[in-house]
């Protein structure tokens, strides 16, 4: 897998803009493979490119938003609530260095600051990230159960009954939207899974 993934960051530099360097991307890989992360990880923005291979003849610039879905959770501490605002950050530094200019890296910004829960999408772009990034919740029930235990487990610093309350509440965010998912594909791809496995979730705990 590393191999493949280093292939994909480096082939965005088939594009026009900055220089993603090998270097930055095993800055990048060093973040997703720190020790508390149990879903956050590679695997995760693995599957996020496949699944944005899917749809990126929708994309307008699919640069931007490849670079977004590499760099969307790289900086994920469960203890805190601002990963996303952290991780702009981190982009800003990283793209920085990469020669991106300011307008190039503040519509990477945009994009992250997408997948912070609850959010409210408006570009079709927005609408994108935020679904592939949810595209989990949609799976079969063995990859959905895979994925909510390594969620449990990142956050395992809290008391059980917390959790568990805290997790209720997420889910029910989900449960009580009009659709999960905010885009057309997605809806139709992964609506109906996505709410039989939330609300099996629910019944668990």
């Amino acid at each position: 897998m590393y191999k493949q993934l280093k292939d994909r960051w480096l082939h965005l530099n088939e594009f026009e803009n900055g220089f993603l360097s090998d270097d930055l991307f095993k800055i990048v890989c060093t973040k997703y493979s720190e020790k508390h992360r149990y879903y956050h990880t590679l695997d995760h923005i693995k599957s996020c490119l496949s699944i944005f291979d899917e749809i990126s003849y929708d994309i307008k610039d699919a640069q931007i938003f490849e670079i977004a879905l590499w760099l969307h959770d790289v900086i994920y501490n469960p203890k805190e609530t601002n990963n996303e605002e952290q991780s702009t950050l981190f982009a800003s530094e990283l793209l920085s260095d990469a020669g991106f200019d300011g307008a190039y890296i503040e519509a990477v910004n945009v994009l992250i600051m997408a997948t912070k829960h609850p959010s409210i999408p408006l570009t079709i772009e927005e609408k994108y990230i935020v679904d592939i990034d949810l595209a989990i919740l949609g799976t079969t029930g063995d990859i959905y159960d895979s994925y909510s235990d390594k969620i449990k487990k990142e956050y395992c610093h809290i008391p059980l009954y917390l959790y568990k309350r805290g997790r209720k509440k997420v889910l029910q965010s989900f449960l009580k939207q009009k659709s999960i998912y905010k885009t057309e594909y997605f809806v139709s791809k992964y609506e109906l899974h996505a709410r039989a496995n939330l609300e099996r979730e629910m019944s668990h705990l």
